[in-house]
């Protein structure tokens, strides 16, 4: 079975089983470090969790809206690849949580923005989301089932405070109009 992110939906929730039983893997082991890189694919896949593990390398990774900041690998096995995939046509997918033992969100596509290489640490990189799971995205994935209205008709939805009312009519009899301009 060829590895195919097309079934994933963004803004999913995976966990690497669901994810390696997709992908036809007997286990998530191939793809449990932080970087995977199927065979045949021209594709890169980073698995960023910001609170890792306790005994983990504390490697300091974010997500802030539609910027991720990421530290590699220390072995820095895969920085190269990564560093060089806009040249190589190869595109960087990410999957994100907050915390370990918890499912990955899907994110789609990311763009490498900044990469610091570094021999004493983990080299910095920096990426900007395609798409950032706003309002505006939502649109742009469901327009197709927008239903239009007609121009001459819309549903509204009001909020009144309760005693708002009486408050206004005790106000002008008070000041005989408003109490701003004498309106």
């Amino acid at each position: 079975m060829p590895f195919d992110l097309t079934p994933l939906e963004r803004g999913g929730l995976y966990t690497r089983p669901e994810l390696a039983a997709l992908w036809g893997y007997a286990g998530y082991q191939a793809f449990a470090r932080g970087v995977f890189t199927p065979q045949g694919a021209r594709t890169i896949v980073l698995f960023v969790t910001r609170q890792k593990q306790a005994g983990l390398t504390a490697y300091k990774d974010a997500l802030v809206g539609d910027h991720l900041t990421w530290e590699g690998e220390s072995s820095h096995s895969s920085d190269t690849r990564i560093a060089r995939a806009a040249e190589t046509g190869e595109a960087i997918h990410l999957f994100y949580r907050d915390v370990h033992h918890t499912p990955f969100r899907y994110h789609g596509q990311v763009l490498l923005t900044q990469y610091s290489e570094r021999r004493d640490g983990p080299s910095r990189f920096a990426f900007q989301l395609l798409h950032d799971l706003s309002a505006f995205d939502d649109l742009e994935v469901h327009a197709s089932e927008l239903v239009p209205l007609p121009s001459t008709e819309r549903e509204q939805v009001t909020k009144a405070r309760v005693g708002q009312g009486r408050f206004r009519e005790h106000l002008l009899a008070l000041w005989k109009g408003c109490a701003v301009t004498g309106v």
